[in-house]
Parts: C-alpha cells; structure tokens; sequence
C-alpha cells in the first residue's frame, strides 16, 4: 500500500480551474488497487469544494500541514500562536496590505479586505464561490482572531522580500503561485508544520515508512514534501526549483498529468 498525497492548484486544478476528468479515474483505481489517496494543500477545509470531495480521497493535509482529516475524523490541528497572529496584523494593517486569516470553518478579513476579494471574484463559477467568497467574514479587531491555520496576503504594496524578511525568523514565509492572485501574493503558516511534517503523521497513523508516500506537487510550499516522500513528483507546469528536487517530472495538470505519473508509478 502507497499513500498518495495531491496539492490542490497547479497540481489537481489547472490555471483554467478545471478538474481533468483523468484524475477521477486516477484516484478511483489507485484505491481499487489498494493505495490511499490525499489533498495536500494550503487551502483550508472550508475552501475544499464538494466536487473535489467527490473524486474520493481518502481525506486531506489543509492549511500547509496545520490540520489533517482522515475520513470524517480529524487527526491534528493546531492553529497559529495567537501572539504571532497580532504581530502579522499589526504589520499587515500598517502597511495597508490586503490579507486574510485562514481558519478551518471561515476566513477572516478587514471590511476592505473581505469587498476587495468578493469583488475580484465578481461573476466566477459557483464552486470558486464557495471557496473563496461564501466563508469570508467581516472582522473589525482582525488581529484579536484566533484558531488561525494560516495568513494569506495578496495585491501586496511592498516587496516580497520585505516580508519575508519581516518574518521569517519565527513563520514560514512562501510567495504564492496561484492564478488567481494577480501581483505580489503569498501565505504565512508556522515553521514548526508544513506538508512534510503532516505527512509524516498520516504515515505513523497508517503505520508505514516514508518509502511508501509519494507526493505531487508544483509550487513553492511543496518543497518539503517532495523531498520528505519516498518518491516526489513535480507537475509539468511546476517552479522549475521543484521540478530540480523531484525524484520525477510528470506532465502538466492540464494534460493529464496525474494520469500520467499514477501510471509511470505503477499505481493503476
């Protein structure tokens, strides 16, 4: 038995928010074949929308490794320390940046920030509704919010750099990659969990070694988990850096690149 675990956008989705209907049938007959399968992801529970559910996995890693589900059984979280929590607000309210907490059931914005996202997703498809407009809620004392998974920011006015040097003492501090986050974008999650580290958990819980995972991934928050799988496969539409540390390169997301690596892997 392989546990397999899927980044969600630019692995699972490709730019055009499309689910190749491949991946059902990649998924469905690698757990015919006795493999489990898992969403990795950056993205919340909340912003899992019910179309992905139904392909079948076996449950999730959410908010970069700070919250696994198995089935309908939660087996970890644990949010970011509510003092980091201000610290980030603090700044982010000073430089008049545009960000929002991440916690499992909803997302947390300033009023600003909350019209400016429902804005720019203004006329999408009702599941990029769900999961990104539906959960958001208005939150006057932003940096008081607790439970917080993980801080997303976007449209940023000053350089990632700046940021990342702002924090990445105590918080991992990754440049975002998704296609719908025009200009200098990004997530702010905790050094002491990542995709990694909550892998790890799956594979103690299933007890089996990390020669038996293997992990799919394209942008910069899947660099540890390629490195810690037994075997780490880059999407073809991947960071160049990712597809430099990957065991293998598998096609795009778009031209059925799960399909693809599944069967290169044996997993069919």
């Amino acid at each position: 038995m392989k546990l397999i675990f899927l980044d969600v956008d630019g692995t699972i989705y490709s730019k055009a928010n499309m689910i190749p209907e491949s991946v059902k049938q990649a998924v469905t007959k690698a757990r015919e074949n006795g493999h489990k399968v898992f969403l990795n992801t950056g993205r919340s529970f909340v912003q899992i929308p019910k179309s992905l559910w139904a392909i079948g996995f076996d449950g999730m890693i959410g908010s970069a490794g700070s919250y696994i589900r198995i089935g309908d059984k939660v087996l970890y979280h644990e949010p970011l320390e509510g003092d980091l929590v201000e610290k980030v607000c603090d700044y982010f309210l000073e430089k008049k940046m545009f960000f929002l907490l991440e916690a499992n059931e909803c997302i947390y914005g300033t009023k600003e920030c909350v019209e400016f996202q429902r804005a720019r997703f203004e006329g999408a498809s009702e599941e990029i509704l769900d999961c990104f407009v539906r959960s958001l809620i208005v939150c006057d004392l932003i940096e008081k919010v607790r439970d917080v998974n993980k801080i997303m920011f976007f449209k940023s006015p000053i350089p990632y750099e700046m940021i990342s040097k702002e924090f990445s003492k105590e918080l991992s501090v990754i440049q975002g990659t998704q296609s719908f986050n025009k200009g200098i974008c990004g997530e702010i999650y905790s050094k002491q969990r990542n995709k990694a580290l909550a892998m790890e958990k799956v594979a103690k819980y299933y007890q089996v070694g990390m020669a038996d995972i293997i992990a799919f991934g394209d942008g910069y928050n899947d660099y540890e988990m390629l490195e810690a799988a037994g075997i780490g496969v880059a999407m073809g539409n991947g960071a160049s850096s990712l597809k430099e540390r990957a065991d293998f390169v598998t096609k795009e997301a778009k031209e059925d690149g799960i399909y693809y690596g599944f069967e290169h892997l044996g997993l069919l």
